[in-house]
């Protein structure tokens, strides 16, 4: 007897929201809801009665990012994209302290990484700041930073 193939169902949310299980159908949607509002990833994850968090997990899964870049949304940068942003991250910030001899200006970073200083793009310059320390990149000795 021959396996037969099951059918996907979509996905259903408790707020009675369906969304396909297709790869292709969910990435119309997830375009579509972004396009409909100018890249504004929590209305977009309002629209598709999702949370943003499982917005930016489709958009991952969904490899969305370059098509997203491409439109120039910048409403909000969101967080850094996967490891590769982590590592842009870092590298921009062991080239500021090498630049500056030590010296870190977190505006001045927020500002040439994220075109804004807000308590979200400081919060990310400062973990990524812990992340290297912890990992033995940086190490810092009063005010100055070194990096090892």
């Amino acid at each position: 007897m021959a396996a037969t193939k099951k059918a996907e169902r979509p996905t259903t949310y408790a707020s009675g929201y369906r969304m396909s299980s297709t790869s292709d159908q969910r990435r119309k949607e997830v375009w579509e809801a972004l396009n409909r509002h100018n890249g504004d990833r929590e209305q977009a994850a309002r629209d598709l009665r999702v949370s943003v968090r499982t917005l930016y997990r489709y958009i991952d899964q969904l490899n969305l990012w370059s098509e997203i870049d491409k439109h120039r949304w910048f409403v909000n940068p969101g967080p850094p994209r996967g490891e590769k942003g982590r590592s842009r991250l870092r590298e921009a910030i062991v080239d500021h302290i090498n630049k500056n001899d030590g010296s870190i200006d977190i505006a001045e970073l927020t500002v040439a990484l994220y075109d804004e200083v807000t308590p979200a793009t400081r919060q990310r310059i400062y973990s990524a700041l812990n992340e290297l320390k912890a990992g033995g990149v940086i190490a810092r000795a009063g005010t100055k930073w070194f990096v090892l």
